[in-house]
């Protein structure tokens, strides 16, 4: 009985160490995705908001060019 015990203890010891090592690596897979996701976050916002930029010039641009084709065609009924 005694050297069951002393096998049970061993082995309990061994997978001990080993969770302590697994929640080792799994915090630091923790750490590392964090990062990662805090810079795609990052740069997801930024190309959002360079993509919402555009996208505002183009419309502005457009109502612009709607405005000056309006005019333009204002002058050449005018003219007929």
């Amino acid at each position: 009985m005694n050297r069951l015990h002393k096998e049970h203890e061993s082995r309990e010891k061994e997978l001990n160490m080993q969770i302590d090592e697994l929640k080792n690596t799994l915090d630091a897979v923790k750490k590392s995705n964090l990062a990662e996701e805090t810079k795609l976050t990052g740069s997801y916002q930024a190309a959002d908001n360079a993509y919402s930029d555009v996208l505002d010039t183009y419309d502005t641009e457009m109502r612009d060019y709607e405005r000056q084709k309006d005019n333009a065609k204002k002058a050449y009924d005018e003219e007929a």
